[in-house]
């Protein structure tokens, strides 16, 4: 395919390019040659730009053919040249300029012909176009009022209905009487940014900072040629990489409308509210009577309702730009983690998710990151990443389907941790279509259980040889099991006041079973047990994912 590639030459550990050159491709036989005349409908001494298209039978671009123009004129009108060579848009130009004699309808038929290319001569192919002289030239006048309206659902409307009036006149004053009016409206630039409220004034579209917000050129007009405004991607069109026109085609207005007998029309432009004031609109007429053909054009932001952007406590339509918000209009979307700082306990799967602040265009998007983490938490032994299932110690990325805001990132927790060291995930340089933002390191903790008695103290009545429970609690439940030694103090005798389980005298401990969150200690009195006496439990050093707390001290006292 006919287009300028870029190679790039960088290192098998994937380190920044080291060399990069690019390259055209171009389509050496022709086909077919597209001749087009801008406009088609001039006055008297005026000037149109023709232009001759040339491709091969696949519909690539033709670089440096020669294409011969011939004019068939009986006006006395003239041409820049007689050839000219494509470019690398597979483009040929000249200039036909009018003299003051006016033309019949088409009565100007330029022939471009290819005959070489490189310099060497081709099967010819041919393709003519027309234009026509006119005489007297028509006014056109375009203009709206101070009022607007809203459609949509009565919950809420979601389109601004702006009123246009258009009035056309001869040389003379006199109406087009029933003419046909042509009508095209086109987004010329767009806006990014956000909205931000100023008392007084209301809401305003700005840069997030008090600013401006940035301007970008609709892309359909980046060619700088009669392709533009085609509404198709022609090469060089997308600047910001995400495979589409932007802004789009956010704006409506009737095709053709028809003067009344006072030579006027009324019609409305509709636009999405979430539009206004992040585009700047071009209207344009062209009217034809009689031969006559002229153009008005007119420039202005689509605005919106005053009662939508003067409450402060109410957020404006499109409160961000529908465009994006970076004030980069080479770059965007934004890719950011949902969370910078999350946690996950033993035997959880803890999910992160990367986001951008606008959908992806027709591409995808991947973008790479690593996975580090406190000395001695091992990828793959203490924790993994299971989601995307193709991450290594050495090689992870994300990939965001063309149309997709969102990808997902799953870390499983599956060896007893340290309470509190960490795992860091930092996404690396998304492919062209996007770039980081300031959420960019996702901080993850990994916790161990806590264990500790659910109360401090409780009492027995001495004589009584009813068991006491003493819980100890354990906050999370992990997925292995948990296991804590305990002492027994105090000027209570064990095994002669009470007993003591689980366990024996001297070698007692409680466990916790993978998923559970709660033990008992038990102790029994015996009949004889001395009044006025404590039984001490003393927490130890848990084993398995968890640590201890802060009441690991539980006091039992024989009462009267």
């Amino acid at each position: 395919q006919a287009g300028f590639a870029t190679l790039i030459a960088s290192s098998n550990s994937g380190s920044s390019p080291i060399v990069t050159r690019t390259i055209e491709f171009v389509a050496t036989t022709p086909a077919s040659v597209s001749v087009q005349a801008s406009p088609a409908t001039i006055g008297t001494n005026q000037q149109s730009t023709v232009t001759a298209t040339v491709l091969d039978v696949t519909n690539n671009l033709v670089k440096n053919a020669l294409v011969q123009f011939t004019l068939t004129d009986t006006t006395g009108g003239t041409l820049s040249a007689g050839q000219a060579t494509t470019n690398s848009q597979g483009r040929a130009q000249v200039t036909y300029s009018a003299t003051s004699t006016p033309s019949s309808a088409g009565g100007v038929s330029i022939k471009g012909t290819v005959i070489s290319v490189n310099g060497t001569p081709v099967t010819q192919v041919n393709g003519t176009t027309t234009i026509t002289v006119g005489g007297a030239a028509l006014h056109i006048t375009l203009g709206t009022g101070n009022d607007m309206g809203e459609e949509g659902p009565a919950s809420g409307p979601t389109t601004y209905v702006m009123p246009w009036r258009i009035q056309v006149t001869d040389s003379g004053g006199n109406p087009a009487v029933n003419a046909d009016v042509s009508l095209s409206i086109h987004a010329m630039l767009y806006r990014k940014g956000v909205s931000e409220f100023f008392s007084p004034g209301g809401w305003v579209r700005t840069d997030g900072a008090g600013g401006a917000p940035e301007d970008c050129t609709n892309e359909d007009l980046l060619t700088g040629s009669a392709f533009d405004l085609n509404g198709f991607l022609d090469p060089g069109e997308d600047f910001n990489g995400d495979g589409l026109l932007q802004p789009g085609g956010t704006i409506q207005v009737p095709t053709t409308v028809t003067l009344d007998a006072n030579g006027a029309a009324d019609f409305e432009v509709r636009y999405p509210k979430s539009e206004a004031y992040w585009i700047r609109a071009r209207l344009r007429a062209i009217a034809s009577v009689s031969g006559t053909e002229s153009i008005s054009q007119t420039f202005f932001d689509l605005p919106g309702l005053a009662a939508d952007f003067t409450a402060a406590t109410t957020s404006p339509p499109g409160f961000e730009s529908p465009h994006g918000v970076l004030q980069d209009c080479a770059h965007e979307p934004v890719a950011n983690f949902n969370k910078t700082t999350q946690s996950v306990f033993d035997g959880e799967t803890l999910k992160t998710f990367v986001q951008l602040n606008t959908p992806a265009g027709l591409n995808s998007i991947t973008i790479p990151f690593t996975v580090t983490a406190t000395a001695g938490e091992l990828q793959g032994t203490d924790f993994t990443v299971t989601k995307p299932a193709s991450c290594t110690t050495s090689s992870c990325s994300i990939t965001i389907p063309a149309g997709g805001s969102s990808a997902e990132i799953d870390v499983a927790l599956t060896n007893a941790a340290v309470d509190g060291d960490t795992v860091t995930l930092t996404l690396g340089t998304p492919s062209s279509q996007a770039v980081l933002g300031s959420s960019a390191v996702n901080t993850i903790v990994l916790n161990e259980g806590v264990v500790a008695f659910q109360t401090a103290s409780d009492a027995i009545v001495a004589g009584t040889t009813s068991p006491l429970g003493v819980k100890v609690t354990l906050d999370h439940a992990v997925s292995s099991t948990v296991t804590v030694p305990f002492t027994i103090s105090g000027t209570a005798v064990e095994d002669t006041d009470y007993a003591a389980t689980p366990g024996t005298a001297g070698a007692h401990s409680v466990s916790f079973p993978a998923g559970a969150t709660s033990a008992t200690i038990t102790i029994t009195p015996s009949a004889s047990a001395t009044p006025d006496t404590t039984v001490i439990l003393t927490l130890g050093t848990p084993t398995g994912p968890a640590t201890a707390g802060n009441t690991t001290t539980h006091i039992t006292a024989f009462t009267n």
